[in-house]
């Protein structure tokens, strides 16, 4: 194909894309990755267990740019938009339904987020206040 990268980051970016059109972005994106290469996304938490947080960034929400969200992911819709055939799948942070909060962010060798639990300055030691899913596709 000609260029072929290593990584691509997405830092709250498919949350303004409905999910059929994040399924055409991934599979673009598919066709320009290197094998064994990577594709980080960042969006807002679905899971987020703060009722003002998601009033700040479900779709048409309060939040700036919310209005034009088009999705509110969790981290088992989020992972619906790769062919598993295509890619291997790793959760690196998110929230589970009953609010336990996973994270697996230890580098930062696949893009820095700055929406994270460790990067955002509106987080605490003790309290998160605002974080993403992040997840990295490998292309297989």
């Amino acid at each position: 194909m000609g260029l072929e990268v290593l990584i691509i980051l997405a830092e709250h970016v498919f949350e303004h894309l409905d999910f059929q059109q994040g399924v055409i972005a991934i599979n673009n994106c598919y066709e320009y990755l290197e094998a064994g290469g990577s594709i980080r996304i960042a969006v807002p938490d679905g899971n987020f267990p703060n009722e003002d947080y998601i009033k700040h960034v479900k779709p048409n929400g309060t939040g700036l740019g919310a209005m034009d969200h088009k999705i509110l992911y969790t981290y088992d819709t989020i992972v619906k938009l790769f062919d598993k055939k295509k890619f291997s799948i790793n959760l690196i942070e998110n929230f589970e339904e009953d609010g336990e909060f996973i994270q697996n962010y230890n580098e930062e060798k696949n893009g820095y987020i700055m929406r994270s639990r460790n990067n955002d300055h509106r987080n605490t030691e003790n309290t998160i206040k605002y974080t993403s899913i992040i997840v990295d596709a490998i292309k297989i």
